[in-house]
This record gives structure tokens, C-alpha cells and sequence, in this order.
């Protein structure tokens, strides 16, 4: 069996870190709405160990697959009011998508390892869209 090579190294060891994994889970808010799967983070932050590492377990298989779960793609979106304006009108509320918690810890450790690579200058400088500090329109010449 052929072993399998990482196109970014880097990003398959922060994922293995376990360092990191835990950095995630303690920087989860607290008394935030949970998603469909009603498990708030609060519930992630007191796991037993055994249970945070099947957790971190999973998120080594997930990346090394680049499989996420499609059940965790979906939210749930719920109309805020903004307590401005009339609660009949519509255009009194804001919407808020309540996502699944273990997809919102997953992408938090992806954003880690974002915030990893632009440190590191590892991202091409062309690709300006999503950095931090620039526009889709940064590379636009006027």
C-alpha cells in the first residue's frame, strides 16, 4: 500500500495536534444557541478526556478523507429581534444561523490553521479575497 503524501505538511500536523485541538475547544464561547444538534459548547469544554480525544480522532480522520459530514453543513437559521422598529415588520429582524457545534468547533481549528498559514506566509499572495486585511479587490489594478 502506497503511503499517502501530504500536499502541505503543515496543515496535516496542526490538525494532529493535540495542543491545538484543545486551544479550540477552551476558545469556545459560552451561552451560545446551539444547532440541530442541541449540544451547547459548554457540553464540548467538560468532556471527559477519553471522549475529546475520539473527538480530535475524528477530526484527523476528516481531514485525512477531506469528508465532513453533510449532516453538518446544514443550519438552522432563526429571526433576532433587533428592537428596532415595529415587531410586525419584518425588516425588524435579523437572521442568525444556528450551526451544528461540532462543525463549528471543525472549522475553528480550519481558521486556526488559516491564521497558521498566513503567518507563515504560506498562502500565494494572488489569493487576497479572504485575508485578513484585504479585499477581493486588493490585487485590482486601477
Amino acid at each position: 500500500m502506497k503511503k499517502k503524501v501530504y500536499r502541505r505538511p503543515w496543515l496535516h500536523t496542526s490538525i494532529i495536534d493535540q495542543a491545538a485541538f484543545h486551544n479550540c475547544i477552551r476558545s469556545l464561547s459560552n451561552n451560545k444557541a446551539p444547532g440541530s444538534d442541541v449540544v451547547v459548547n459548554e457540553i464540548l469544554t467538560m468532556l471527559p478526556p477519553a471522549m475529546r480525544q475520539t473527538i480530535h480522532l475524528l477530526f484527523i480522520f476528516m481531514r485525512a478523507t477531506g469528508i465532513t459530514p453533510k449532516a453538518w453543513k446544514t443550519s438552522e437559521t432563526v429571526l433576532i429581534d433587533t428592537g428596532k422598529g415595529e415587531e410586525a415588520d419584518p425588516a425588524s429582524y435579523r437572521p442568525v444561523g444556528l450551526a451544528n457545534t461540532l462543525y463549528k468547533l471543525w472549522t475553528r481549528m480550519t481558521n486556526t490553521l488559516y491564521e497558521f498559514a498566513e503567518t507563515n506566509s504560506l498562502l500565494n499572495t494572488t489569493q487576497a479575497g479572504f485575508g485578513s486585511k484585504r479585499t477581493p479587490y486588493t490585487n485590482c489594478k486601477t
